[in-house]
């Protein structure tokens, strides 16, 4: 972990130096989890933008539209985020340094409530980084940022934490101006927001964003995919579920047919764009 911590610090360093990235605000103080791209910086992300659009969009014939970022509280009601998208976050009683409660507590799995976590981190006996103090509270945190909507500010809003909400609410339109037919993939790049407790590793955690998302609609019942033909061979790394479970960390390489075969994946769809995505990584 010391090595990959070090290797980020190096790059980092380059970035910063030749202007692939900024701080962003450096001259009134830089805020957490929140970066420029320079002058290097956004000249490559526009190509890798547009790398992820050949392969993604205009190579499958799919679509692009692009979204409002504010999503009325309903939205994300309905997604379940407003209910659910957050952290538990512990905050030290005595100088307010505050980090998620799982990154203090490595084997959380099985804690729930705040007062679980606080018994955990007491008989850890986890020191304040700032401070040294070992009084901590613990509370559940949204990681959405609110705003109030209209001049009367009576209704509620979200900087949206990812961008596949606004691809759901526009569909009845998209589906009916594309004639209604099924298989259809709708696409967005856009910048999404988490007002995340401790951003860290550089732009691993950040508080605003690019996702580059795409949505694929078909029918469920068949889950053939028109073009799975052309990665049927194509072998992909993955994680098995029965991996995980025993928490054996070594990838396998598996082809897409013999993960529909024995059914590591729902469908065709699912595993012609794993290899997809693990194509444009590499």
């Amino acid at each position: 972990m010391e090595e990959v911590d070090e290797v980020q610090e190096e790059l980092m360093a380059v970035a910063l130096k030749r202007n692939f990235l900024m701080p962003a605000n450096e001259i009134y103080g830089h805020t957490a989890g929140f970066y420029d791209y320079g002058v290097v910086g956004a000249a490559m992300k526009r190509k890798l933008e547009n790398a992820w659009r050949e392969l993604f969009l205009w190579r499958e014939g799919f679509y692009e539209i692009e979204r409002a970022s504010v999503l009325p509280a309903a939205v994300l009601k309905a997604s379940g985020h407003v209910d659910n998208f957050g952290d538990m976050m512990a905050r030290c009683a005595k100088c307010g340094w505050a980090d998620t409660a799982d990154a203090i507590v490595e084997d959380a799995e099985a804690l729930e409530k705040p007062e679980q976590y606080e018994a955990a981190i007491k008989k850890l006996e986890f020191k304040c980084p700032k401070c040294g103090s070992k009084e901590f509270r613990v509370a559940w945190f949204k990681l959405m940022f609110e705003t109030k909507v209209g001049a009367k500010g009576d209704e509620t809003g979200y900087l949206r934490p990812e961008t596949a909400q606004g691809i759901f609410v526009d569909f009845p339109r998209i589906f009916r101006a594309l004639g209604s037919k099924l298989p259809l993939g709708v696409g967005q790049i856009g910048k999404s927001f988490r007002n995340e407790i401790a951003p860290r590793q550089a732009l691993m955690r950040l508080r605003e964003f690019t996702q580059m998302e795409l949505e694929y609609f078909f029918d469920a019942s068949e889950g053939r995919h028109p073009r799975f033909g052309e990665v049927e061979d194509r072998k992909v790394r993955v994680l098995t579920v029965e991996q995980q479970r025993k928490k054996q960390g070594r990838a396998k390489e598996i082809s897409c047919m013999k993960m529909v075969e024995e059914k590591l994946v729902p469908n065709e769809a699912v595993a012609y764009f794993m290899y997809r995505t693990q194509q444009f990584h590499e």
